[in-house]
């Protein structure tokens, strides 16, 4: 055993050097630099190119304004064991994280004060400032990339967070389906949905139309970028309209601002705009930011 974790050190130690190497290049860190600094205000500059709406968002979630509201129940340890065995060994962590295999090891000691730790941030509406941090992997999508513009970010973030945020998830999910707030016709990042659903359905809308000897238009529209231009203040708004209040909001608050992002060799920048890559909630987070979009196209 004894020998296995010296291993494991010495790989650290050569990881570590070959860090410092690169801290060295000065063309390499410019570049990271670079990188990071278009990955960062990319969903602002973004932003700033769209149009204002004629329409107010407000008008479109006015008739949502839920009665319910969320209760973030406590956690405990079984429901932590659980979450910490279905991680995967091999699952990428940022620098100076606790490895999966860690937690796999020692989840009979560590899942009673994780919950206890994840129950209070619940309580408090907390998030810790180090689960805000991402560090960031380009990956080119092309062979050659010439701009920044040709790199994909792969953001990894810290394992705890993604423990907390399925514990999270979970609940919002349930409240969400419980209270049937998410519209029928949102197929993404939801159980028992799908796109082959959404097809299927859509098949389904033109068989009838033309038994029906109707006329169907189709509207087809990519979102470029779409996690990285969500507006934080919108965002909070039509979770406070969904029932997501007080302590609740508070700790989506939290979660969504002063988040830093970095890559392996690159300062850290600040970012203003969007929901994080690599987050386990963002993408149900998101459901809500555009939930009432099937609202929209009444104006069209």
């Amino acid at each position: 055993m004894g020998f296995k974790y010296d291993i494991e050190i010495i790989a650290i130690k050569n990881k570590s050097q070959q860090n410092k190497k690169l801290f060295e290049d000065s063309e390499c860190q410019k570049q990271c630099e670079n990188l990071n600094n278009f990955f960062s205000e990319v969903g602002k500059s973004l932003s700033t190119k769209i149009k204002p709406s004629p329409t107010a968002y407000r008008h479109f979630i006015k008739h949502i304004n839920s009665k319910n509201s969320l209760f973030l129940t406590p956690t405990d340890a079984y429901e932590i064991q659980l979450l910490i065995k279905n991680l995967k060994i091999k699952s990428n962590s940022s620098p100076n994280d606790i490895p999966p295999k860690f937690l796999k090891i020692t989840s009979c000691i560590v899942s009673e004060w994780l919950s206890k730790f994840f129950n209070q941030c619940m309580t408090t509406g907390e998030f810790p400032n180090s689960w805000r941090i991402a560090h960031i992997t380009p990956i080119p999508k092309f062979h050659s990339p010439s701009s920044s513009f040709e790199y994909r970010p792969i953001s990894v973030l810290p394992v705890l967070v993604k423990l907390f945020e399925k514990v999270l998830y979970y609940r919002v999910y349930s409240y969400l389906t419980e209270h049937n707030l998410l519209d029928k016709r949102q197929y993404g990042s939801r159980e028992n949905h799908s796109t082959e659903l959404a097809i299927t359905t859509i098949y389904d809308e033109l068989l009838r139309n033309f038994g029906n000897k109707l006329i169907t238009s189709s509207l087809f529209l990519d979102l470029s970028k779409a996690f990285d231009c969500c507006d934080h203040e919108i965002l909070l708004d039509k979770l406070y309209h969904y029932g997501i209040r007080g302590v609740s909001h508070k700790l989506f608050s939290n979660f969504l601002h002063n988040r830093m992002q970095c890559t392996k060799i690159s300062s850290y920048k600040r970012i203003s705009c969007g929901v994080p890559q690599g987050s386990v909630i963002s993408p149900l987070v998101f459901l809500i930011y555009i939930n009432d979009i099937t609202k929209t196209f009444l104006f069209l």
